[in-house]
């Protein structure tokens, strides 16, 4: 599958992924390309480097909208509540 977009991640989210942690949309720093819900994304670290591929729970305009945000502040940004991290572990490959 092609990626679709990129999600740049923090140095937190890179060590919670180190540890087969899901990718939660705090440790989210940067956000491009146009994916729908479902889409392959490159995951990439603070220095650029891909780290990964996964598949997101979210298309780009609502993952730009919530990047570095907590789940709990995530339902009063988009209007419904939360899918979950914005890519799940089950769904990624590093």
């Amino acid at each position: 599958m092609k990626p679709r977009g990129r999600i740049c991640v923090d140095a937190g989210a890179v060590a919670a992924l180190e540890h087969g942690k899901s990718l939660l949309p705090a440790g989210v720093s940067e956000v491009s390309g146009a994916f729908r819900r479902g889409d392959a994304v490159e995951v990439a670290g603070p220095d650029g480097h891909v780290l990964g591929h996964g598949l997101t729970r979210y298309d780009a305009d609502d993952a730009r909208r919530i990047r570095g945000l907590r789940t709990d502040a995530i339902e009063p940004v988009l209007g419904y509540p939360a899918r979950g991290p914005l890519i799940h572990r089950d769904d990624m490959a590093f």
